[in-house]
């Protein structure tokens, strides 16, 4: 653990003296050298018997003769209780070491990681971590000025713990200059969405910074609201300990190429995973949500109290609410046939891989089933570093942050640990990746065609063909112009142009397997990737998601020739599960207008109905501290309330503005077909027990 000089200011409180960077980096470098050095010792890990094991087989021949072993004088059973006792002896030997070789590698990766995101020239936080503190929260910002009071003030609400067993690291950034057009992905109109937003997010950054200043004592001028400014206070009172990371301002922001979401999270990571590492010397925990995030009350508490229990996770998922704050109009029938077409593409692809259970392809299926969010994901702090932190992309930096702590240890979701984010969209991120993005394709797609439409199973089928024929010749003879032309051509055409072809062949040279790609490679031929989607979309035209969905259903069915009783039967569980939830919020709400028209006074403020239903909380199944972060739905329930005669009046009037919460699954066709979609999932899943 690197040293930290700490002093005490005139109010007690510890304080930081600031060290040259440099010689932080340098006891880094110190100790990783040291740490090298003693795994040179361990060579046998890697090569097989060295000295050392040579030596332990010296000193065993040795103990044998000075015991007697030899000598007749000792009887057989002695013998071996002798002899059992040097084997035990040496095989804890070999285990210690072997530990203490798998203690140092991990530690020495820790080290690398720090030295390759910390440089000489960052500017580190020069408050201690608190000695108590067991989570480090990170969150990077992105002109959120309207917005970043939402995880602040959840900040101060958090129940069963301390507020020194917490921080929170804002990673406030942009990229130093205009951000370049991606022309083989972005069109016009997205280009133009991402530089307004460029604009507005310079403006806004510097105005977050402010307030993150104001926050931690330093004097500066910002316009706040009343609101505003009851949560600074609150946040000083609570003595919450809040830091402001400053990759924004000119001359401060992060490299190009890596001023993105996924480049921000890390540089947080980097910092968390220094302080729990450096100052500390213990594995505590590094959350990360988003500068628009509410964290539940006891969002805190249930992360501390899962990694307690379960030794072996080394990170998790959370639960992810949307709250509609209307920035883009979606109705809530298309967010439902969302939810389809999610569930059908990849069922397709899962479909497809039962056909080709070659050592590749079950490889490629061996990825997690928990797909992690940067709005609410966790893990350890050490294995965060072991991984290598978050991949400084543009998009897509969580799921593949999640795919990575799988591969070394334990994930899982952490449904007790909440968090409320605003739906909205986000032109920062790749068009391709998050859900914002998907979000606007598909309601440009639903404008152009009238319906929201997927590609069809024929031809993800033909696709995943292409694929694994594409790598299965590139490993078996290598990638050819004769081959991939043969490959690549449908109905006697090429699907691709001659010199499209010869730039792959050039592109795949001394290319065996898709692990030998390049990340410049990777780039360059998708290029060519997205041609060849171009001509298979029009081969396999696009058809509605719902017609594609049932499709899927009938298709594994006849291919496999399976009984659908265990289908039928994990049908029915799903929607007696999903009915049983429309059930508990019929009662829920029913509860809660029992209490409102109880208490009924004139014109029922939404703060009056609040405190209601908090001074009456001992009658409800449910904390209604809850509806503080959803006050939408507290001013609907003051206005039934308000304009209803009866609560049987005022139920209906509720119950009919969100329809689809409080009627039966089988009456909805978009939720009935994700019950259906789910269903197959599940005989999928259990295809080689049938």
């Amino acid at each position: 653990m690197i040293n930290q000089e700490l002093a005490l200011t005139s109010n007690g409180k510890e304080d930081l003296i600031i060290l040259d960077p440099n010689k932080i980096i340098q006891e880094r470098k110190s100790k990783l050298e040291a740490i090298e050095k003693q795994l040179s010792g361990f060579n046998s890990f890697e090569e097989g018997k060295d000295e050392t094991e040579i030596k332990r087989e010296s000193e065993f021949e040795s103990r044998k003769k000075e015991l007697g072993l030899e000598s007749n004088l000792i009887s057989p059973e002695e013998r071996e209780k002798i002899y059992q006792k040097i084997i035990d002896e040496s095989r804890d030997l070999a285990e210690r070491e072997h530990e203490n070789f798998l203690v140092l590698e991990k530690e020495k990766k820790i080290l690398q990681y720090l030295i390759d995101n910390l440089h000489e020239t960052e500017e580190c936080i020069q408050m201690p971590m608190s000695k108590e503190c067991k989570v480090s929260i990170v969150i990077p910002v992105y002109g959120e000025r309207e917005y970043i009071f939402r995880p602040l003030e959840s900040l101060t609400v958090q129940e069963g713990v301390s507020n020194k067993d917490f921080e929170a690291i804002f990673v406030v950034n942009n990229p130093g200059n205009v951000p370049e057009r991606n022309m083989s992905k972005e069109t016009e109109d997205d280009y133009k969405r991402k530089v307004d937003h460029y604009h507005r997010a310079l403006r806004e950054n510097q105005e977050v910074l402010k307030i993150l200043d104001l926050i931690n004592g330093n004097e500066v001028e910002v316009e706040l609201n009343p609101e505003e400014k009851r949560v600074v206070e609150k946040i000083k009172e609570l003595e919450i300990r809040i830091f402001a990371i400053d990759k924004a301002s000119p001359g401060k922001t992060l490299p190009d190429g890596e001023a993105n979401v996924g480049g921000a999270r890390n540089r947080g990571v980097a910092e968390a995973v220094s302080r729990f590492y450096e100052q500390k010397g213990e594995n505590g925990i590094i959350a990360q949500t988003d500068g628009d995030s509410f964290m539940r009350n006891g969002y805190v508490r249930s992360i501390i109290k899962a990694f307690e229990e379960r030794p072996d996770l080394v990170g998790a998922v959370g639960k992810l609410q949307f709250e509609d704050i209307g920035e883009i109009q979606f109705s809530t029938e298309l967010e439902k046939m969302l939810s389809v077409k999610y569930i059908y593409e990849y069922l397709t692809m899962r479909i497809k891989n039962l056909d080709s259970r070659n050592e590749e392809s079950i490889a490629r299926e061996e990825k997690p089933k928990i797909h992690f969010s940067g709005a609410n994901m966790m893990s350890r702090a050490y294995e965060a570093a072991l991984v290598g932190g978050i991949e400084k992309i543009g998009g897509g930096e969580d799921p593949n942050f999640g795919a990575a702590l799988f591969k070394i240890g334990k994930i899982d979701r952490l449904p007790k640990v909440e968090v409320l984010t605003t739906d909205r969209f986000s032109p920062r991120t790749d068009v391709d990746c998050g859900h914002g993005q998907d979000r606007i394709k598909t309601q440009e797609m639903i404008n152009k065609n009238g319906e929201l439409l997927v590609r069809s199973a024929e031809g993800v089928f033909f696709l995943k063909n292409i694929e694994e024929e594409f790598w299965k010749i590139a490993s078996e003879q290598g990638i050819s112009l004769e081959n991939l032309q043969s490959l690549l051509s449908f109905q006697g055409v090429c699907m691709l142009e001659n010199d499209d072809l010869k730039s792959i062949v050039q592109e795949m040279e001394g290319i065996a397997d898709i692990s030998d790609l390049s990340k410049e490679k990777e780039e360059r031929l998708e290029f060519f990737s997205r041609k060849l989607y171009a001509f298979i979309d029009k081969a396999f035209p696009h058809e509605p998601v719902m017609q594609e969905a049932e499709k899927i259903i009938d298709l594994y069915f006849q291919k496999y020739n399976r009984s659908r009783v265990q289908y039928e039967n994990a049908l029915q569980e799903g929607i007696k599960k999903q009915d049983g939830f429309v059930e508990m919020r019929r009662k829920n709400l029913k509860s809660i207008l029992d209490i409102l028209f109880e208490n009924k006074k004139e014109n029922l403020t939404p703060g009056e109905a609040l405190e209601i239903l908090i001074k009456n909380s001992h009658k409800l199944s449910f904390k209604p501290e809850m509806l503080r972060a959803e006050e939408d739905r507290v001013d609907l329930l003051a206005d039934k309330i308000n304009t209803c005669a009866t609560k049987e009046e005022a139920f209906d009037a509720i119950a009919s503005d969100f329809k689809d919460n409080f009627i039966s699954v089988t009456e909805d066709a978009a939720r009935l077909m994700k019950e259906k979609l789910i269903a197959l999932r599940y005989v999928i899943d259990n295809h080689n027990n049938i």
